[in-house]
This record gives structure tokens, C-alpha cells and sequence, in this order.
């Protein structure tokens, strides 16, 4: 990964999405894309630093673009408002999520942001992750549901978390709390996803850590943001070795059904012309010998022809799938 730098100059540049400023970084050729979704503050340099760490800090072989929408359209909370410890403050926070910063809204306009970036980049992006930063967290969750766009979703230092939110989520998800988030309803969230999930707390990191509240004059929370979009780059890389494998299973079973229905076909064909054939070892009879019979040359006709090469990829290790969910972090992965 990069250095994280304290005076940082972006790499990317800004389009328009959907009537929004948007960075745009990374290589133009890679698959892939993250909408990192950033918090009330806007996309400060701490925010476009970590979307140029996602875009390049990663593996050769897992690159990605890498697209900020300006959600809030230059519309900001204050950080005047926080903490939120008098009832002005409260009422001016809640004003502003009732309202500009809905984050139902905010997630409404996801689709059509995702159709005009594929248009844009001409057809090159296949797959996409959700990357969220406290309020775009939020925002990213609720994202991660039925008929989601992405892949896989990830929640930083998230805002406004409820333990309703979790079972609804439908694709690899990453937590990554701050020592600030409610840990009861970060436990009983975490505890209602039902789909593969990583869950790390940083509890030396304060909310907001990797977004525009991260210090980065102080070395220790320097480190804490730069470990922090390490583990998001880990995650994805994990999340689409699962993904890829999942993938596999879902074309091999259907491959396996393939073989059963042109075997059950083909020994039907034999009984019908009253063809016999002795026992095999542990078969029952001339019935099921002939199923035997059948089910090898079914297999041998659906490799021939109904399945093209593309329909049964190599088959990925899930040694190596296991292996690299119990390694890249030294807490375990809740899989």
C-alpha cells in the first residue's frame, strides 16, 4: 500500500454523476469498482486519500475504480454540532438526517448513479462494492439488501446503528467499528447478519477515524487509518475469492443436474430395449448397472455438448479460501 501522506495531493479527478461531483480514481481498465460512500462532512482529502489507497493500494491482480459521489451535494452537517450535547444540537442534527441527509434517499439514487458510470466507462466494469464511511456506512448497509448492486458492502466507523438492519443483508459484509460506536447494538447488528461477515472493532481509533476525522498528524491514528483501508482491501479480496467460489458451486451443481437428467434419460432408453447387464460391485442389480452405464455416458454426452467450457470454471481452492479467512487479520473471521 501507498504511504499515507499528512499534505496529500489526490491522484484521481472529478466528473459529474447524476448532476454530482464525483472523484474518480484508479485504473481504467480494472473490472471492478468501489462507490466509496462518504460521511456528512464531504469529500475531504482524507476521504479522496483513502479512495486512492482502495484504488491502488492493493494486489496487481485486485485493482479497482474507484467513484465518490458528493451525495450530499455540498450540503454539510457542521462540526459544531458535535458533540450532540445540548438540545439545539440535537434538533439541528436530526433536521439534517430527517431531511438532506435521508439515508434513504441517499440509497435511492444508487442505481441510477451505478447505470451512468457503466455507461460512462464503455461496458469495462463487471462487478461492484459498496464502500461506506460513518453516515455513507449507513448508507452502504441499507444498500446490501435484496436486489443489491454489489458484491460486497463495507461499514466503517458506521453511524446510527441498528440491530434491524442485519438480517436483511444479502452479500459479504464488513463491519469496522470505532471504540465509539454503541457496542450493544454494534453485538446484536453483528449477530442478525446472516451471510458470510467480517467483524473487527478498532478500539483505539475514534469514530470517524477514516474519514474526516482522521488525524493524520498523529502517528498512532495515522497507522489506524491505513490499517483500516488495509482491512477493507483484505476483505474485498476475500470477499470475491467467496464470491468466485460461490459462483463455482452454483454452475457445478447445475452441471451435476445436467448429467443426473441426461442419465436418468439415457437408462430409461436402455430398459425400454430390454438391454441387460451383469451386477457391479456395489450395485443392486441389472437396473442399477445400467444406470451406471448411463450415468457415465450422459456425463461423457453433457461434457461433449450441453456445457460449453465457460459453464464449469477451474475450481478455486478452498483450502486456500479457509486460509486466507483465518489469516489476514488477526482476529478471527465470522464466516
Amino acid at each position: 500500500m501507498p504511504p499515507v501522506e499528512v499534505n496529500y495531493t489526490p491522484k484521481g479527478s472529478d466528473i459529474e454523476i447524476q448532476g454530482m461531483k464525483t472523484y474518480k480514481t484508479g485504473s481504467p481498465s480494472a473490472s471492478t469498482a468501489i462507490l466509496l460512500i462518504g460521511d456528512v462532512f464531504g469529500n475531504v482529502p482524507q476521504v479522496l486519500q483513502g479512495a486512492d489507497l482502495l484504488a491502488y493500494g492493493g494486489e496487481s491482480s485486485h485493482q479497482y475504480q474507484v467513484f465518490v459521489p458528493d451525495f450530499l451535494q455540498g450540503q454539510y452537517a457542521s462540526h459544531t454540532w458535535f458533540p450532540a450535547d445540548t438540545e439545539e444540537k440535537q434538533q439541528a442534527i436530526g433536521a439534517y438526517f430527517g431531511g438532506h441527509a435521508n439515508f434513504g434517499k441517499a440509497k435511492d439514487k444508487i442505481p441510477a448513479v451505478i447505470k451512468n458510470i457503466e455507461q460512462e466507462t464503455k461496458g469495462t466494469i463487471t462487478k461492484w462494492a459498496a464502500v461506506g464511511l460513518c453516515w455513507g456506512g449507513k448508507v452502504a448497509t441499507l444498500a446490501a439488501t435484496a436486489d443489491t448492486p454489489f458484491a460486497a458492502a463495507v461499514s466503517t466507523h458506521p453511524a446510527m446503528v441498528d440491530p434491524k438492519d442485519g438480517p436483511p443483508i444479502t452479500i459479504p459484509y464488513c463491519l469496522l467499528p470505532s471504540m465509539h460506536e454503541d457496542k450493544d447494538a454494534v453485538t446484536k447488528f453483528a449477530d442478525g447478519i446472516r451471510v458470510e461477515k467480517y467483524v473487527e472493532t478498532f478500539d483505539d481509533m475514534p469514530h470517524g477515524w477514516m474519514a474526516a476525522r482522521a488525524n493524520l498528524n498523529d502517528p498512532n491514528a495515522k497507522e489506524g487509518y491505513k490499517r483500516g483501508y488495509e482491512t477493507v482491501l483484505n476483505f474485498l479480496v476475500l470477499a470475491r475469492s467467496y464470491n468466485d467460489y460461490k459462483e463455482y458451486a452454483t454452475v457445478f451443481t447445475i452441471w451435476l443436474t445436467k448429467v443426473e437428467f441426461a442419465c436418468g434419460y439415457q437408462a430409461q432408453k436402455y430398459i425400454h430395449q430390454g438391454e441387460t447387464k451383469p451386477k457391479e460391485q456395489g450395485n443392486q442389480g441389472p437396473t442399477s448397472g445400467l444406470i451406471c452405464k448411463a450415468r457415465r455416458e450422459a456425463k461423457a454426452g453433457v461434457e461433449a455438448s450441453d456445457v460449453s467450457p465457460t459453464d464449469v470454471p477451474p475450481s478455486p481452492s478452498v483450502t486456500k479460501w479457509k486460509s486466507q479467512s483465518e489469516s489476514f487479520s488477526s482476529k478471527p473471521m465470522l464466516l
